[in-house]
């Protein structure tokens, strides 16, 4: 189990062990699998951002992601507007009822990793909440 905010801003390092960025919001694509990171949106400070996709990526700890590929095999970063991101969209939001009420707020999203062939997928289980 790992929150969503322990891997915002963690340190991303390629196959090779080098240093590519850092994870800037992770990013959900309902149409494929309703729960699972579809991709980690990796912030390059001046230069490009990259996406990694959920098969990219071997281990993560509160911190750290390490990826089973080299860097030049990342995507260049283009939002698509059907994706969910966890940090714009869901931290610090808040839930309504079916009333219209303001329910609570979402502190944290909790992750839980599923390891497949050589890579690792994090799905979302639960949202950690506060009151309004």
């Amino acid at each position: 189990m790992i929150l969503a905010t322990e891997l915002l801003r963690a340190k991303v390092y390629d196959a090779q062990g080098n240093f590519v960025g850092r994870v800037n919001d992770l990013f959900i694509n309902p149409s494929e699998q309703f729960n699972r990171i579809a991709r980690l949106g990796i912030d390059r400070g001046k230069f490009q951002r990259l996406l990694a996709r959920y098969e990219q990526v071997a281990s993560v700890v509160p911190g750290a992601v390490r990826l089973n590929v080299p860097e030049l095999a990342l995507e260049t970063f283009h939002p698509d507007e059907g994706w969910l991101a966890v940090r714009k969209d869901l931290l610090d939001q808040q839930i309504i009822d079916i009333n219209g009420r303001k329910v609570v707020r979402v502190n944290d999203v909790v992750l839980n990793e599923q390891k497949t062939d050589g890579s690792m997928e994090l799905r979302l289980t639960q949202v950690d909440v506060g009151l309004t």
